[in-house]
């Protein structure tokens, strides 16, 4: 074989070699990029089931903190929160326009339709503590049905 040839098949071989060397570095810079936003979107799921968790606790601790003092700007904290911020709302909007997988989004459903019967659960604790029975107001709020109502709430989220 002549030594020309020997170079024109080497340098073939070294330009197929860089041309694959590059679709590899760039496959590479995508795959990075894809887990860089798998891992973003990672952290936000996590964080608004933080979120999730924390605008239900904060409903529990404003009523039952109603329930013991009778301090009408706890009653306001809790229904502003239900009626205006509704951030268990906003939650649950966010995850759908991330694309929450379906039994995902289930679960949070299942959690939200918990935390609404609880509402009602607590609404009757309001009207206790309005009518001045708050020993009643505070057997909802502390009794089993509610402490097993908050369970479910947390076990889902």
């Amino acid at each position: 074989m002549r030594l020309a040839t020997i170079a024109k098949l080497s340098l073939g071989a070294t330009v197929v070699l860089s041309v694959l060397t590059g679709i590899f570095i760039y496959r590479e810079q995508v795959n990075v990029e894809a887990e860089r936003a798998a891992l973003g979107r990672s952290a936000e799921f996590k964080q608004l089931g933080l979120d999730l968790a924390e605008a239900s606790d904060y409903l529990t601790d404003e009523v039952r903190t109603y329930t013991v003092t009778g301090q009408k700007q706890h009653f306001d904290n809790y229904w502003r929160e239900v009626n205006e911020t509704k951030s268990r709302d906003r939650v649950i909007s966010r995850l759908k326009e991330l694309g929450a997988a379906p039994d995902e989004l289930s679960l949070i459903d299942q959690a939200k339709a918990n935390s609404d019967a609880l509402i009602k659960l607590e609404d009757k604790a309001m009207k206790a503590v309005a009518a001045d029975d708050l020993d009643q107001a505070r057997s909802y709020v502390y009794g089993d049905d509610y402490n097993s109502g908050k369970a479910k709430i947390s076990g889902l989220i």
